[in-house]
């Protein structure tokens, strides 16, 4: 859920966005400069790290914008239980993909010496992007916040159909992670219920958190209906990997238009339709404020 930005000076932020609309202590030690430093050594085309000019507010890792002797870029540091550095070769190779393709998404950098593109450091495992062009109009919204307009709307959908235009030809399996991705691979077992008995045996995290909870009850009352009613049209819809998070404050825009498509962490294989309906779930449904409707931009 955090994201690259357009490079402008902004006062760097101490909290991370909360789940009542508020701003929290965020759970992830913010980026300095004493622990960046031997990171981007690492990449002499940054150079030295000489400020940390604004904190991302978004709450699954530690993120900023850093300005280097060389250049100003986003690193991005994860905790290795989220995201070890298979992880994100995973997601870099996704996004070499789409680069070569001709996608306007930020450049991931290699590292001096390996050519790596997530190292280990101090605290955790790192990423640096380039800086993407644009202005980050949403960039302090809450995600399920809305859009402004219908034409903020219609271009975020241009975007991203150009991202499932890019994305046809790369034919990687699934992320190895279940870990904070998407992905429709529960959506085309025969039957949700069993489907999801089988990523139980294999997500600890997953089988404690529904140890106590009646789900398959509630499977069978609110999604098996709509489940059993999308199966007939499944073999229709090819597979293809997907940006799986494309909300407001994941873009970039310019001229009134979206020019760039920031954040692929939470990248998998999937599905245009798939990403599409996420993409209208993000952008529409308030989930931080329920019973309120958004409406119609």
């Amino acid at each position: 859920m955090t994201r690259g930005a357009d490079g402008q000076d902004r006062a760097t932020g101490g909290t991370a966005h909360g789940l009542r609309l508020d701003e929290v202590s965020p759970d992830w030690p913010k980026l300095t400069l004493a622990e960046l430093g031997p990171v981007l050594a690492r990449f002499r085309a940054v150079g030295a790290a000489e400020a940390v000019v604004w904190h991302s507010g978004r709450p699954f890792a530690a993120s900023a914008i850093v300005q280097g002797a060389g250049a100003r870029v986003f690193v991005k540091r994860h905790d290795p239980r989220v995201r070890d550095l298979a992880d994100l070769a995973e997601e870099h190779a996704f996004i070499a993909h789409l680069r070569r393709e001709g996608a306007a998404v930020p450049a991931v950098l290699a590292a001096d010496g390996n050519g790596a593109t997530a190292v280990a450091g101090p605290a955790g495992v790192y990423e640096v992007h380039a800086l993407a062009e644009g202005k980050d109009s949403y960039r302090d919204a809450h995600s399920w916040t809305p859009l402004r307009s219908g034409e903020d709307a219609a271009s975020l959908g241009y975007a991203l159909g150009r991202l499932h235009v890019a994305a046809e030809g790369f034919a990687a399996p699934a992320r190895t992670t279940f870990l904070v991705v998407a992905g429709d691979a529960l959506l085309r077992a025969p039957d949700l219920a069993t489907g999801l008995a089988a990523r139980l045996a294999a997500d600890d995290l997953l089988r404690d958190a529904l140890r106590d909870r009646p789900w398959r009850a509630d499977f069978a009352e609110v999604l098996t209906p709509w489940h059993l009613a999308l199966l007939p049209f499944l073999a229709e819809i090819e597979p293809l990997w997907a940006h799986g998070d494309l909300h407001a404050s994941n873009l970039l825009w310019q001229g009134g238009r979206v020019s760039a498509v920031l954040d692929l962490g939470m990248c998998n294989r999937a599905s245009a339709p798939y990403d599409l309906a996420t993409a209208i779930e993000r952008n529409a449904i308030a989930w931080l404020e329920p019973g309120v409707s958004k409406g119609r931009p």
